[in-house]
């Protein structure tokens, strides 16, 4: 049988009357990496104190490999990298990781921590002369320091650059796979989500709205879209002459035809004689996680 490394039933957080997360219920196996999504106030940060124990459920149940979380983190097995992660100044990193080193069994060395984190030359460098992209790459080499088992990251690279946060991603999935170890991530980006992510949690409102694949999540989205150039066009003008949805995009006199079904698209717009260089584009995460979000709203679901 897989093991499961998250467990929850009916998982349920009250701030006094607030609903800050409603009858949550899933199970993910060992080995994957699961992105989570939700617009801000959809319950992440919650869902993710959860299981770190930082909070206790008011309702439901949560295990970390069939233990609660607080035994699962006396254990090592979990490490985290919270958003806002402070760190003592007036040390070296390397001195830094020897010393949280110490408060675990079995601890991974300074060295090794900042090898995996691709940070080697930040060894020497005191914590408060490094840029905030470089202090989140220290947070993720503590986060390893006791060789955890599951790994919970909240918006992991939001102070990277492009270079620094495709770095850290190489080396998180390259430190996951090696012993199928679990890695949750909350993110607002949803290209991050889709490209690196086995699974996707959308929570919305404090409520479970899916959780599938990010392919699976794509392919169900029900959004067809077909860019094209109209020149000298308005987007009410072509809208109210193809009968379909339109929208303007950034770069003048191109399009965005916008649906449910791509060939009621294609059929609307390529006819038309002012239309041309047309593009039509499959579903991505972000199409989903937008009509998820949608169609969550229009069910009046509150928390």
């Amino acid at each position: 049988m897989t093991t499961k490394a998250i467990e929850c039933h009916g998982l349920t957080k009250r701030y006094g009357p607030q609903l800050a997360l409603s009858d949550v219920t899933l199970a993910i196996p060992e080995g994957r990496k699961v992105a989570i999504l939700g617009p801000n106030g959809a319950g992440k940060t919650t869902f993710i104190s959860l299981w770190l124990g930082l909070l206790h459920p008011t309702a439901g149940t949560c295990s970390i490999r069939g233990q609660s979380p607080d035994a699962a983190i006396r254990q090592g097995w979990v490490g985290a990298v919270l958003q806002e992660t402070v760190l003592p100044s007036l040390v070296t990193a390397s001195e830094l990781l020897t010393h949280v080193g110490r408060f675990y069994p079995h601890p991974l060395s300074a060295a090794g921590c900042l090898a995996l984190a691709g940070i080697p030359e930040l060894a020497s460098r005191r914590v408060d002369h490094l840029s905030g992209g470089q202090r989140r790459r220290v947070a993720f080499a503590l986060a390893l320091v006791g060789q955890p088992r599951l790994l919970f990251l909240d918006e992991p690279t939001e102070s990277m650059d492009l270079d620094a946060r495709d770095g850290f991603w190489r080396q998180v999935t390259g430190w996951a796979e090696e012993e199928g170890r679990t890695i949750c991530f909350s993110t607002h980006n949803l290209a991050e989500a889709e490209r690196y992510a086995d699974d996707v949690v959308v929570l919305h409102r404090g409520t479970l709205v899916a959780f599938d694949t990010p392919e699976q999540l794509a392919r169900g989205a029900g959004v067809a879209r077909v860019r094209f150039t109209a020149h000298g066009e308005s987007a009410a003008d072509l809208q109210g002459r193809l009968g379909v949805g339109i929208r303007a995009l950034s770069n003048g006199g191109r399009f965005e035809a916008v649906g449910d079904n791509l060939d009621t698209l294609l059929r609307a717009v390529v006819p038309d004689p002012a239309c041309s260089e047309f593009d039509p584009l499959q579903d991505t995460l972000e199409d989903a996680f937008r009509e998820l979000v949608r169609s969550h709203d229009q069910g009046g679901t509150t928390a």
